[in-house]
């Protein structure tokens, strides 16, 4: 039986087997696996650098190994006039307007126990609601029909939330009604649902 050949470890000098990736001994990967010990890689010493430089010379898979500019011309003189692999598979609608009736039925694919994170019924039914097709289209048409601008700081984009006049939870035959909406930022629908007075008030006098 043929003994196993071995070579020297490139930073200890000590035996090891030959076909190690790393060319080092049990001892040395062990100082420098920040996983096992829990601590940082033992940095490495310039000696061991231009070693490890040496191993890595003539292997066309080492890391790091940049091609020549002749090289790089020749590759791009093979690639001229071909089309590439995934030329013409289409990845995505990206930009493109979805029509009403396709996000319907996006939206009924989704729903219930066909949705991916369906836990047979659990949410509650507001959230649900919330989260309904009727519901981002009113969310829309309140957004756009104020010109997607908070009524009450007049500051346009950001993050903006729709808000009902009459209570969600309180006025269902309201809930979809776009008069019933008005698009305010985040802050100041924070503020709104904090001070009771103030949050009277704009109501009053957005209705």
């Amino acid at each position: 039986m043929q003994k196993e050949q071995k070579v020297k470890c490139l930073n200890c000098d000590r035996l090891t087997k030959k076909d190690t990736k790393t060319h080092l001994c049990v001892s040395c990967c062990k100082i420098g696996n920040t996983i096992n010990l829990g601590r940082k890689r033992k940095p490495f010493t310039e000696e061991w650098k231009i070693k490890i430089g040496k191993a890595a010379k003539g292997n066309k898979y080492s890391i790091g190994r940049k091609a020549t500019e002749s090289t790089k011309e020749k590759m791009s003189l093979a690639k001229k006039g071909k089309k590439p692999a995934n030329f013409g598979i289409n990845f995505g609608v990206k930009g493109k307007p979805l029509s009403l009736e396709t996000r319907k039925k996006l939206s009924i694919s989704h729903r219930g126990g066909k949705n991916y994170s369906w836990k047979g019924g659990v949410e509650k039914e507001n959230k649900a609601i919330r989260k309904s097709f009727n519901f981002k289209l009113w969310r829309e048409s309140v957004f756009k029909r104020d010109n997607w601008t908070c009524r009450r700081c007049n500051i346009s984009g950001g993050v903006l939330h729709p808000h009902h006049i009459f209570p969600f939870s309180e006025s269902i035959e309201h809930r979809f009604n776009v008069s019933n909406g008005v698009t305010l930022c985040k802050e100041c629908h924070i503020e709104l649902h904090r001070v009771r007075n103030l949050r009277i008030k704009f109501l009053n006098s957005v209705k």
